[in-house]
């Protein structure tokens, strides 16, 4: 139980940048990762309540959110507004995949969910 402990904790600390990106494409392999040039897409808040803003220059299509050990929670696609619904998810962190219109991953973000913000 220790050591899984110790993974997961880990796995936290090392949770940004590529490092999650290539966690998330190695847990599927027909999903390839390139290097992004797409380095100011936001979300906002973080940690979220209810709900998240995708700040992007580049029209987003869909994000896929996934829990801490790789899977797949839900496929939001986005309806033109970059808000994203995620009031039926637990609090915790998630890594939220963001996707264009054209199916490619432009970034792999964490997000907190927190109900119960000050």
């Amino acid at each position: 139980m220790k050591i899984k402990l110790y993974i997961l904790l880990i796995f936290l600390i090392c949770v940004e940048g590529v490092v999650a990106q290539r966690y998330i494409s190695d847990s599927q392999p027909n999903i390839t990762m390139k290097k992004s040039s797409h380095t100011g897409i936001t979300i906002y808040p973080n940690p979220a309540i209810d709900f998240f803003h995708v700040n992007s220059q580049t029209p987003v299509g869909k994000v896929e959110i996934f829990n801490i050990i790789g899977k797949k929670i839900k496929i939001l696609k986005n309806n033109n507004s970059g808000v994203f619904d995620v009031s039926d998810l637990r609090n915790g962190v998630y890594l939220v995949r963001i996707f264009n219109k054209h199916n490619k991953v432009l970034k792999v973000i964490r997000l907190g969910k927190n109900s119960q913000l000050p």
